[in-house]
């Protein structure tokens, strides 16, 4: 089945792309495990970008001041790793959603 969509979904070779966290704010984990978790945030987001392309509301040159990413269910204790993949998973989906559901008042809107 040929893809129809112009763009391929993931980043094209050469492309340069860098995302800034603030502050993420993470309830229930331990805190010796906050750089685990945040090292998974990483690796997930990068895998994800790659692998499904940059969400439209970053391509369109917005900045994001604030997105909450919502709730989720997750194991009493999650091994960090699997909890970090949780959240990056969480704040793809925000970024894909409409631009103008999210909060973006220091960029374009």
């Amino acid at each position: 089945m040929k893809n129809s969509n112009p763009n391929p979904p993931g980043l094209l070779a050469g492309s340069n792309f860098r995302v800034h966290i603030g502050e993420l704010i993470l309830h229930g984990i331990a805190p010796g495990d906050r750089y685990r978790v945040g090292e998974a945030v990483e690796r997930e987001l990068a895998r994800l970008f790659l692998e499904s392309g940059i969400p439209p509301t970053l391509t369109a040159g917005h900045d994001v001041e604030h997105l909450n990413a919502g709730t989720f269910k997750t194991a009493a204790r999650p091994a960090p790793v699997t909890f970090g993949a949780q959240v990056a998973n969480a704040v793809y989906q925000q970024l894909a959603v409409a631009p103008s559901a999210l909060s973006h008042p220091g960029g374009k809107s």
